[in-house]
């Protein structure tokens, strides 16, 4: 059904390679205004990731913990309709933050400063986002709880943190650069170049070497800083997600990019990888994030403990699959060079920041791919009866990335 997948050997441009972090004194990209490009993660465009069994609705109340100089612009572009809070403890970073918005229009963002165990006050929240923090916090335990206490009974939290094996040759040279003496306190933009010039001169055994082009923030003054020279920099396994998030009255809804962690989508083979398959789910993802490696960051959805476990997400496993409606990744693109004779063309997916995925099928099952648009249940794809058998197709296309589902909601 599938051919043998093989993750591309180059990284493939992240969003922010295709559509440059802002200067936030400038110009939000047109890709943004457009709504051609959005943040991974952004509801409009994967609304039914965090509430799968509700109409699409973008009035959401939406909090960013650490927005950085442009994250509220960006969610603020994309969710006209959303009330959105942004806090940060950085004034110049919500000063550029706040007049990006001011530039643009952007009635919809409230900016406050403050740090993320502070949100009480705040009130309650659809979606919380906190994609750059946590990882850097005295006490990220802490701030993870704060976040839980505003976010509402049946809403999400999109969260990011630093991998740990998928970092560790990062990790390798902030003990260098320690060591020679470069700090953040202390560094010049010299000193940044001269670690970047280590970094292209790194020997092709290094664990970093082969993942420099999935870090186009080496390029930034602040980027370059916070991967090097960051004092406060905790990284996760797949089972420090799930127990940090157990510790804190979370559950995990989802994971970002599922490829990453399937060891069968990552290409191994053999009877280890046969027992692997038996695994339960948080099991073999460690066991993909141990094979893979090139994980380097975890992105996720977390919801409160307390939420209906029938509301997190739905999967082609259950009995009324057939009635279930597809949502194909916007990242899944068809390339018909080279396209094998009597196969599909290959489906690449462009996760953030991630490697590739190129897959192809048998025809009929590559235009059941092509079918999905979003609307149409899975029996409605099928043009018909579908048998038992195709349901293993549309459980690898979840498996995969490719594709999550929604429950038609009228």
């Amino acid at each position: 059904m599938f051919a043998d997948m093989t993750a591309q050997k180059d990284p493939i441009q992240s969003f922010y390679e295709k559509y440059p972090h802002p200067d936030p004194m400038k110009e939000l990209p047109a890709q943004v205004l457009s709504g051609e490009a959005r943040l991974e993660g952004c509801p409009s465009w994967c609304f039914h990731v965090y509430w799968p069994l509700r109409k699409f609705a973008d009035e959401l109340d939406v909090l960013i913990a650490g927005c950085g100089t442009s994250q509220a612009g960006i969610y603020g572009a994309s969710l006209p309709q959303a009330r959105i809070t942004a806090i940060d403890v950085s004034a110049d970073s919500l000063a550029h933050s706040t007049a990006l918005c001011l530039r643009h229009g952007l009635q919809n963002v409230t900016h406050k400063q403050m740090g993320l165990e502070d949100v009480g006050g705040l009130g309650k929240f659809d979606l919380v986002i906190c994609t750059g923090v946590l990882h850097h916090l005295d006490d990220p335990d802490a701030g993870l709880r704060a976040l839980r206490t505003v976010v509402r009974p049946e809403g999400s939290l999109n969260l990011m943190l630093y991998a740990k094996y998928g970092r560790a040759g990062i990790y390798n040279m902030q003990e260098m650069v320690r060591r020679i003496g470069v700090t953040a306190a202390t560094s010049t933009d010299a000193d940044l170049e001269a670690i970047r010039a280590v970094v292209r001169s790194l020997p092709a055994e290094h664990p970093l070497a082969g993942k420099v082009a999935m870090l186009p923030e080496i390029n930034t003054r602040g980027g370059a800083s916070d991967l090097f020279l960051n004092p406060r920099d905790r990284a996760y396994t797949v089972p420090d997600v799930y127990a940090l998030l157990a510790r804190t009255g979370l559950v995990l809804q989802e994971w970002y990019g599922r490829a990453h962690y399937e060891p069968s989508c990552q290409g191994m083979k053999g009877p280890l990888a046969a027992r692997a398959e038996q695994l339960p789910v948080a099991e073999r993802y460690a066991v993909g994030e141990l094979f893979s490696t090139r994980i380097l960051r975890h992105r996720f959805v977390a919801c409160r403990d307390d939420r209906p476990p029938e509301t997190y997400g739905l999967t082609p496993d259950r009995p009324d699959w057939q009635s279930l409606i597809p949502i194909r990744h916007r990242s899944a693109q068809f390339d018909r060079t080279n396209q094998p004779p009597g196969r599909s063309p290959w489906v690449v997916l462009q996760h953030f920041r991630q490697d590739g995925i190129r897959i192809n099928f048998e025809p009929a099952e590559g235009t059941l791919l092509e079918r999905i648009d979003g609307q149409r249940t899975i029996a409605e794809v099928h043009g018909g009866t579908v048998p038992e058998t195709a349901r293993a197709y549309w459980q690898k296309l979840f498996r995969y990335d490719l594709c999550w589902f929604r429950m038609a909601t009228g």
